[in-house]
């Protein structure tokens, strides 16, 4: 995460939509499919597989700790939504 603030211009806003762990536990057995998409991804492509999962506070802790200051936040169903900037030293 923190080499993205690297590539990122000194005004640049990451945007970030993560699946939502907390999300696919509390509804594994009310939508066990869509939870599975959730944990794992789609998996129809090299591309389309989840290595880690999420929750909204653990998303934020990530970010902060790499550098980054979270402008906004917003759970959308199975996703977090993130818009965060980089620190600069005048913060």
């Amino acid at each position: 995460v923190w080499w993205w603030s690297r590539v990122l211009k000194r005004d640049g806003r990451l945007m970030l939509t993560v699946p939502n762990l907390e999300w696919a536990l509390t509804n594994w057995n009310r939508d066990r499919k869509t939870a599975m998409r959730v944990l794992y991804g789609g998996q129809h492509n090299s591309l389309d597989f989840h290595k880690w999962g999420y929750t909204p506070e653990t998303l934020v802790t990530l970010l902060t700790m790499s550098g980054f200051r979270v402008v906004h936040w917003a759970i959308q169903y199975y996703q977090i939504n993130v818009e965060a900037t980089p620190w600069t030293p005048s913060e």
